[in-house]
């Protein structure tokens, strides 16, 4: 095994580690290891066309990571003051992620519940905001890790089994 795949494939996994834990730049970490491979002996197995397609899903999917809690927020009724309490939650929680996972999910929502609590002084609506933004988070994790994971799947057989 050389190099280049080595550092393709390690760079796959730690995509797939780093859609879970956000100090990981997930998805960009999976698309530079399918580009080494592109670009190096592999060349022929893969083609520019499958490329092509990884990289619009993936730019769908980066620009997806910033508008799907803010959506899903409004949706369940949020303001902007919870999706402002959402992206200050959200900072906080990746400042505290060494501290353990669940600060990553659990700080969005507080932050979308205070941002909204502070708003409008209900915490009905203030803890529908906060579902939704805790909905748009999670399902931008799950999609993210599905990238990854079909990203690295497809790579592994196009390597070992085409």
């Amino acid at each position: 095994m050389d190099i280049w795949l080595t550092l393709s494939l390690l760079l796959m996994f730690l995509g797939v580690l780093g859609t879970l834990l956000p100090v990981l730049p997930g998805i960009s970490l999976s698309m530079v290891g399918l580009l080494i491979l592109k670009i190096t002996n592999y060349s022929q197995e893969i083609s520019w066309t499958t490329i092509a397609i990884f990289a619009f899903v993936y730019l769908v999917l980066a620009l997806l990571e910033y508008f799907l809690p803010m959506y899903t927020t409004k949706k369940y009724g949020g303001t902007r003051y919870g999706i402002i309490g959402l992206i200050v939650g959200a900072i906080i929680g990746i400042a505290f992620s060494p501290f353990g996972l669940a600060s990553l999910f659990i700080m969005p929502f507080l932050g979308a519940f205070g941002g909204e609590y502070l708003y409008n002084q209900n915490k009905e609506n203030a803890m529908r905001a906060a579902w939704g933004a805790f909905v748009g988070f999670a399902l931008n994790i799950g999609v993210h890790f599905v990238y990854s994971l079909v990203l690295i799947t497809y790579s592994i057989y196009v390597i070992y089994f085409n």
